[in-house]
C-alpha cells in the first residue's frame, strides 16, 4: 500500500492512504454530518478533510464537501481557510451560491 502526504491547510499535513471504498466515504460523510448536527465543528473538520482526500479530485460531490468545509472554517473563525475552501468549491461548481456567500462573508 502506497501512502503519500498532502497539505490540507496551513500547518496541517495528512497522510493519504489508498482510496477507500464507497462505504468508507459514506461512513466519513455520516460521521461528519453527525458532528455538524451537534455543533461539533472542530470534530467535523478532520473528518471533512479526510473525506476530500477519500473522494478524489474528480468526484461529483467534492464541490459540496468543499462548501461544507468553507462553512466549518468560517464558523471556527478561520476566514482565510474558509475563503480557500469556498474558492475550491466554486472552481468545481460555479453555481454554488452558498460557497459564494461564504467567500464574500469571509472577505
Amino acid at each position: 500500500m502506497k501512502r503519500t502526504t498532502t497539505m490540507i491547510g496551513p500547518g496541517v499535513t495528512k497522510v493519504r492512504p489508498p482510496p477507500a471504498s464507497g462505504r468508507g466515504a459514506l461512513a466519513l460523510h455520516a460521521l461528519a454530518s453527525e458532528h455538524l448536527l451537534t455543533g461539533g465543528y472542530r470534530e467535523a473538520l478532520p473528518v471533512l478533510c479526510r473525506l476530500c482526500l477519500t473522494l478524489g479530485p474528480r468526484h461529483p460531490a467534492l464541490s459540496g464537501i468543499y462548501c461544507t468545509l468553507a462553512f466549518v472554517y468560517s464558523e471556527l473563525g478561520r476566514h482565510a481557510d474558509a475563503r480557500r475552501a469556498a474558492t475550491s468549491a466554486l472552481r468545481l461548481d460555479p453555481r454554488l451560491s452558498a460557497a459564494r456567500r461564504i467567500l464574500h462573508a469571509s472577505a
